[in-house]
């Protein structure tokens, strides 16, 4: 028998949004895969250009051989961590609740037994009681009428069942338990953790050999990625940096740096490897093409069917007579809620469910996805989210989709993007929030487009949506404008 202790109560598991979390990583990995591949051919040729020699060439090769082994490593440590997740989930399928809407907690497990056990001993109070109220009736008028005793011996056994020691929801709890257990366990056994920080040291160590260039320092930081792992939308975003593109960056994309290097080449590339590099442009090509049919089919919907408005065209909105309702001091209540929620939760902890060190950051940046992704508490664009956040205000729909917050003209979508980026913005960078809200956009329009959304004009989202997440990252670092 497991005991509980004072972390089993924060206990629980969703099947739904974690196989939605595992296929949002698997996707992620993909994409970081791909662009891998073609950086890792990019660099090949760098390394065993003879044309470029000396002290200087050789750092610099060694370097980016380094590097190159790094993005392997890197890869092979992402995947090892997605075959744990799916290993986790087949065993919590296996050894808690197969069902693929399966959601537990311990909270709720823990309150139905108490609220039973409860039930069970008023049952049993009141039993006895009418029990004895019986006997005492066929004590006095016996020699009148059959007085016939109730019996809840029947009833309180099937309560003991349930909710005593040992009955159906102990049994409930202990495989919860005993689950948590073994994946905690399993998940300190793998060292992913320090795998992880070995391989960042490795790197900056091999970067300390270029120190005496002078011609370029490299800033070994913006470099650095952090685990696929740590979260779906945050994985992609640590593969495009891992990949070159800086934070901040709007143009640079692995596909113009490639097709540059590729073309320089070609003239010194052998036949038969000129085939396939040129299968691989074709290939890359095509896939680029549909990934932007489909971004301009949605863009043109939108704009048919009238939604989807800029920031610009939102305050045009905005006439005398227009009277649209202020809402920045409902909003901004909620947003400080929303802030002081993700303040209490410490980064460098580990998780308390189950104790993993690596799981720090990792249950940050997952509870940080839960709450702003399409579904999630913070996603207010939804009627029902909306009214969870707002109780007392109608969600602004028809009519009436029209409201003033922080003297800009806003609809429901506009702020929910927002304030995902006002948010946001004090945890992780702009290139981060840009992403991760463009990855799912993409992800929804066509999940076969994900490698090539750093090619489409604003990383693949629809552009009144990057226009209002650049609002809130804005008014995080500026602070809220004079409404006045």
């Amino acid at each position: 028998m497991l005991v509980l202790n004072d972390m089993s109560e924060y206990l629980g598991y969703d099947a739904e949004k974690t196989n939605e979390f595992i296929e949002d990583l698997f996707y992620t990995l993909k994409a970081y895969n791909s662009k891998a591949e073609l950086l890792n051919s990019v660099y090949d040729r760098y390394c065993h250009n003879d044309t470029y020699v000396g002290d200087t060439a050789d750092k610099t090769k060694l370097y980016i051989s380094a590097h190159q082994k790094f993005l392997s490593n890197k890869y092979e440590l992402q995947r090892a961590i997605y075959k744990k997740y799916c290993d986790i989930d087949n065993n919590f399928r296996d050894t808690v609740d197969s069902s693929p809407k399966a959601r537990i907690k311990m909270s709720v497990l823990k309150k139905v037994r108490s609220d039973y056990q409860g039930m069970a001993e008023s049952m049993d109070y009141h039993g006895r009681k009418i029990m004895n109220l019986a006997q005492e009736l066929d004590n006095e008028f016996g020699e009148f009428a059959d007085f016939e005793t109730p019996d809840f011996a029947n009833a309180i056994c099937a309560f003991e069942d349930f909710c005593y020691s040992g009955g159906f929801l102990d049994k409930c709890i202990n495989k919860l338990l005993e689950f948590d257990k073994w994946s905690s366990d399993d998940v300190d056994r793998t060292g992913f953790y320090d795998e992880e920080k070995n391989m960042q040291n490795k790197l900056r160590a091999t970067a300390n050999s270029l120190d005496s260039m002078t011609v370029y320092q490299p800033d070994i930081a913006k470099n650095s990625i952090e685990l696929v792992a740590l979260g779906a939308s945050v994985g992609a975003i640590g593969a495009a940096a891992a990949l070159g593109a800086k934070q901040g960056s709007q143009d640079i994309t692995l596909e113009k740096c490639a097709a540059n290097n590729l073309s320089v080449a070609s003239a010194n590339i052998p036949f038969g490897n000129r085939y396939a590099q040129e299968q691989m442009e074709k290939f890359l090509k095509k896939g680029k093409e549909k990934a932007k049919k489909n971004y301009d089919a949605e863009y043109e919907y939108n704009r048919s069917q009238n939604t989807g408005k800029t920031l610009a065209e939102l305050q045009a909105l905005n006439t005398p007579d227009a009277n649209f309702p202020d809402y920045t001091e409902m909003v901004d209540k909620w947003l400080a809620e929303q802030e002081k929620y993700f303040d209490k939760l410490d980064p460098g902890d580990p998780n308390p469910i189950t104790g993993a060190t690596i799981a720090g950051e990792a249950v940050f940046t997952t509870v940080f996805y839960n709450k702003v992704k399409t579904g999630g508490d913070m996603d207010i664009k939804q009627p029902e989210k909306w009214s969870k956040a707002f109780p007392d205000v109608p969600f602004p729909e028809g009519d009436n989709a029209y409201f003033i917050y922080h003297g800009q003209v806003m609809d429901a979508a506009t702020l929910g993007n927002v304030t995902y980026s006002y948010i946001g913005a004090k945890y992780y960078s702009d290139f981060a929030l840009y992403s991760g809200g463009a990855l799912v956009q993409t992800k929804r329009r066509n999940p076969s487009d994900i490698p090539y959304m750093y090619t489409l004009p604003d990383y693949g989202d629809m552009p009144e949506d990057h226009e209002s997440i650049g609002l809130g990252i804005k008014w995080r670092k500026e602070g809220f404008p004079d409404d006045n």
